[in-house]
């Protein structure tokens, strides 16, 4: 055996040493591997959007309506046969009428063979109505009272421009002011006109009231303020005519007039209109004849009159 052989088996034999003395001490145990957690299933895509179950005996969630995107400026397709366009916005003033924005529909009364329509976020709306007849529109909306717009339906399209729909609230102060209630069974009317125009109801009803600029009630005014308005609460429900005065001329129903309620073949100083119950019929106006010394002058004011000469003082006689 030669040198290098012994050497090796020297080596060899304190490597079995070595690993016979760790055998005698007490290690501890490794511990056992965690089993790795379970991944959740993917979910699909119907899964992933699917919304969350309601908790058991929660009240369902009310129904909400979004306004229509801006339709304003949209080509308008030619209406069908025998119908024209009829468009505008719904304008909620503070005070008696709502300020704020709600989703109204718009109907055509007594017709419901006819699509309503549904304003858009900006109050806009279009709706298609038979032509030359006499056409009533219903506005509804959340918290507001219906209100009715009564015109003649052109022979073309026609913009209505705004439509001032009353806050039930309002309606209900208003009432209480004028010694009255109003009621789910009664209706109402507004009316305008020039200062000074004043109305009645035939058959009489309800109780009558004015409003100033800025929806002020007046309660000593005996006609419409300048730039005001007046009305009627608790009226009976019913065809009702509104007679319209002026006490410098007289008043009378002008064709076109799209706030003018529906004409009186007999009585050119009556208009028409469907009161409802728990309805109010939008502002309804009619011409009036005033006095020329009542009426604005027009161009440069008038120039005041030269003020008489003063008489000559007396003289003494010498």
């Amino acid at each position: 055996m030669n040198l290098q052989s012994l050497r090796r088996r020297m080596i060899v034999g304190a490597c079995v040493l070595v690993t016979m003395a760790s055998c005698g001490k007490d290690e501890p145990a490794p511990e056992p591997a965690k089993p790795a957690p379970a991944s959740a299933p993917a979910k699909t895509p119907d899964q992933a959007d699917a919304p969350k179950p309601e908790p058991a005996g929660a009240a369902p969630a009310p129904p909400t309506r979004a306004p229509k995107p801006h339709q304003r400026d949209r080509k308008q397709p030619p209406p069908p046969d025998g119908m024209v366009w009829i468009s505008g916005t719904v304008n909620r003033a503070p005070g008696v009428f709502k300020p704020d924005t709600t989703v109204t529909d718009v109907c055509v009364h007594e017709r419901k063979d006819l699509p309503c329509a549904e304003t858009d976020n900006a109050g806009y709306y279009e709706i298609a109505v038979p032509k030359e007849q006499n056409v009533a529109l219903v506005f509804r909306g959340p918290k507001l009272t219906p209100t009715l717009r009564v015109f003649v339906s052109p022979k073309e399209s026609l913009n209505l421009g705004n439509t001032r729909v009353a806050d039930t609230s309002g309606l209900q102060r208003i009432a209480k002011a004028v010694g009255t209630e109003e009621t789910p069974d009664k209706g109402g009317i507004f009316f305008g006109g020039v200062q000074g125009t004043t109305a009645t109801l035939e058959p009489p009803s309800g109780k009558r009231f004015f409003l100033a600029y800025g929806n002020n009630l007046e309660p000593e005014a005996k006609g419409v303020p300048l730039r005001g308005s007046g009305g009627f609460v608790a009226v009976t429900p019913g065809k009702t005519a509104i007679r319209y005065s002026h006490p410098e001329g007289k008043c009378w129903y002008h064709e076109g007039n799209a706030m003018g309620g529906w004409p009186d073949p007999a009585d050119p100083g009556v208009a028409i209109v469907p009161v409802l119950p728990g309805h109010h019929v939008h502002m309804t106006t009619m011409f009036c004849e005033r006095k020329e010394s009542a009426k604005p002058k027009a161009g440069k004011p008038q120039p005041k009159p030269a003020a008489k000469p003063k008489a000559p003082a007396a003289t003494k006689k010498p």
